[in-house]
This record gives structure tokens, sequence and C-alpha cells, in this order.
């Protein structure tokens, strides 16, 4: 008699996707999000020097340009590396920091919004202003991938 294999319940299998596929979605939308904001920040003009007086520290001691290019360069890397799931909670860790000095430096002294001095006087066809000032719900996103997600 051929032995068959014992078949393994639809709930079971559905539970066993969900396990990598709600991090995926939720690292997708992340990336996407920072992906958008480095190529904006890639292909436009550097405004962060209007700005220089706001950085907290240790960010105030550091040139204009280079904040720039820091901030540039790990929202691609960033959004690349959480698409790809590689270095999840580093990547996270750092985007939260980003995040919130972006918060404390250029959307709360203007009240939330985008400040006009970020090159944003005129909306971005490829942006959403509901989603350049949703800050908040950026870090907890983060936070959840920092979180959740199985060290490897």
């Amino acid at each position: 008699m051929q032995d068959r294999p014992i078949p393994i319940p639809l709930t079971t299998r559905l539970d066993t996707v969900g396990h990598w596929l709600a991090p995926l979605g939720l690292r997708a939308i992340l990336a996407w999000e920072f992906f958008e904001s480095g190529r904006e920040k890639l292909l436009g003009q550097n405004w962060f020097d209007q700005l220089a007086g706001q950085f907290p520290l240790p960010f105030s001691l550091l040139s204009a340009n280079l904040n720039w290019t820091l901030a540039t360069w790990l929202e691609l890397l960033g959004a690349v590396a959480l698409l790809l799931g590689l270095g999840t909670r580093f990547v996270a860790y750092a985007l939260i920091v980003l995040t919130v000095v972006a918060t404390y430096a250029v959307h709360w002294p203007t009240g939330g919004r985008a400040s006009p001095s970020c090159g944003r006087a005129t909306p971005s066809p490829t942006r959403d202003t509901a989603t350049s000032s949703c800050r908040c719900c950026m870090c907890s996103c983060c936070c959840r991938c920092c979180c959740a997600v199985p060290a490897r």
C-alpha cells in the first residue's frame, strides 16, 4: 500500500503564509514612502541650508550638505533593504531616527505641514500631502518592523 502525505488544513497554510506576507506588505509600503522621499531629494535641490539651525544635536554639528547626502542615501538604500528584508531591524531603527529628526526640524515648526522651504511650495504630483505629513504613522510602522520580525 502506498503512503499518502497527510493533507495540511487550509487554515494552517494561510497562517503560515500570513507570517511572512503581512510584514512584507508593511515593508513594501514603508519602502515606497522612503524611496519616494529619497528620490525627490536626489533629483531636487538641497534646501537643508535653510534649516541648518533647526536640526537637533548631533546633526546640527554636521554641514547641511552632509546631512542632505546622509538623508538621501539612507532613504534610498534603506528602502531597498526594507523591501528585500535585509537588516530590517537596523534599517528600521535608522529610519526612525531620520523620521524623528525630520519631524523635529521640518514638520513641527510649521504645525505638521511640510515646510515651504523644503522644496514643496507647489504640490508634487508624485506625493500625497497626507502621506508626507504622517510622520508618526511612519515611525509606528518602523517600530513594528523592529519588534515583529524575528532576528535571523
